[in-house]
C-alpha cells in the first residue's frame, strides 16, 4: 500500500513538471543572422543550424528563436530570464553561472587566417600568436569583444600587445568578423573552418593551426540557471542522445566538411560523443 502511494506521487509529480514545461516558453538566442533565418524557415544550411534543430525538437515547449547580440542575451540570463544561447563554449568561468547541455556539435578549432598577399608564415605544424606579432609588429588581428575563444586561446590573445589587436564590439560577431577580414581591415582573423564552407565568395586565405589549443571545440546550448531551464536542459540532452543513436547527428556533421578532413572528424567525433 505504501509503495502504491509512492508510485502515485511520483507519477503526479512527473505530470506536474511536464505540464509546466508544456505551458512554458523558452527564448533561444543567437547573434548569427543566417542561423536565425534558417531556423525560421526550417531550412538548415549549416552545421550549427542542423545540429541545434535536432536538439531543440521539443514539441511541448514553446521555443522562440531570436536574433539577439550576446551581451544582451547574457543580461537577460543574469536576470534569470528563460533564455538560452546556442553554440557556446563550455568554459570554467561560464560553468559557474550558467547551465550547459551535452555537446550539440563539434567544430574544428579556430585557425589563424592570413591575408593572401602577405608573406606566408614559416611553420612546421602550428604557429604562435605571440611570436607572429613580435616578428611583424605592424600587423593586426581582429577579434570580437562579445565572445570567448576558449580558455587557452583567450589567454594567448591577452598576451598580444593591444596595438596589434582590433576589437569589434558590434553584434552579429561571426558574420561581422568574416566581413571585416574579407574587406582587408585586418591582417589576421581567428575563424572556424566549418563556418567558411557556406560562404558565397571563398576567402582564398592561407590558414594555420594555433599552437597550444585543442584541434577541435564543442558547441553547447547555454542557459540561465532557473527551474524551467533545468528541465529544458534535460529535454535537450535526451534529444542529443536520441540523435546519436539514430545516426542523425553524425550524418549532419559529415554534410559540412571537406573530403580531406573526414578522417580527422571521425576521430574527434568518437572522442566527444562516445
Amino acid at each position: 500500500m505504501q509503495l502504491k502511494k509512492i508510485v502515485t506521487w511520483l507519477v503526479l509529480i512527473n505530470f506536474v513538471l511536464t505540464f509546466k514545461l508544456l505551458a512554458a516558453r523558452v527564448y533561444v538566442h543567437s547573434d548569427n543572422e543566417q542561423d536565425v533565418f534558417s531556423f525560421d524557415a526550417v531550412n538548415p544550411v549549416s552545421l550549427s543550424v542542423e545540429t541545434n534543430m535536432l536538439a531543440l525538437a521539443i514539441p511541448r515547449v514553446d521555443i522562440r528563436v531570436e536574433l539577439v547580440p550576446l551581451k544582451r542575451s547574457l543580461t537577460f540570463m543574469d536576470n534569470e530570464q528563460p533564455v538560452c544561447v546556442i553554440n557556446k563554449l563550455k568554459t570554467a568561468e561560464r560553468v559557474e553561472k550558467y547551465l550547459f547541455s551535452k555537446p550539440v556539435n563539434l567544430f574544428f578549432n579556430r585557425r589563424l587566417y592570413q591575408q593572401p598577399e602577405l608573406e606566408q608564415l614559416e611553420h612546421s605544424e602550428s604557429v604562435s600568436l605571440v611570436e607572429i606579432f613580435k616578428r611583424f609588429p605592424e600587423r593586426k588581428l581582429i577579434i570580437s569583444s562579445q565572445i570567448s575563444y576558449g580558455d587557452d586561446l583567450d589567454q594567448q590573445i591577452k598576451q598580444i600587445p593591444k596595438r596589434n589587436v582590433i576589437v569589434r564590439d558590434a553584434g552579429l560577431q561571426g558574420k561581422g568578423i568574416i566581413q571585416m577580414f574579407a574587406q582587408k581591415r585586418a591582417d589576421y582573423a581567428l575563424l572556424y573552418p566549418q563556418e567558411l564552407v557556406t560562404l558565397t565568395t571563398p576567402l582564398n586565405s592561407p590558414s594555420y593551426e594555433v599552437a597550444g589549443i585543442n584541434p577541435y571545440v564543442t558547441g553547447h546550448i547555454m542557459c540561465a540557471e532557473t527551474a524551467l531551464t533545468k528541465q529544458f536542459i534535460g529535454e535537450l540532452n535526451e534529444n542529443i542522445d536520441n540523435s546519436l543513436t539514430s545516426g542523425e547527428l553524425h550524418r549532419a556533421h559529415l554534410k559540412y566538411i571537406d573530403a580531406g578532413s573526414i578522417n580527422a572528424l571521425e576521430r574527434y567525433f568518437k572522442e566527444v560523443f562516445y
